[in-house]
């Protein structure tokens, strides 16, 4: 559970980075919280990550805009 909580957390972050700065951003944000970010997609101000940590994936993506 803890694994699948970490992976919601950073995908988290790791959207809202991707809106703000783009994909370096959002990259960086799922290192800093350990994990890794595996796609990522924009559609106008939406962003669309998903992050894996440990191989976990969060049970959906995430979007901010």
């Amino acid at each position: 559970m803890l694994d699948r909580r970490s992976a919601q957390r950073a995908a988290d972050a790791a959207a809202l980075a991707g809106v703000t700065a783009g994909r370096g951003a959002a990259e960086r944000m799922a290192a800093a919280n350990g994990a890794s970010l595996v796609a990522y997609g924009r559609t106008g101000a939406d962003v669309i990550v998903t992050v894996t940590v440990d191989s976990i994936e969060p049970p959906e993506e995430l979007r901010r805009g």
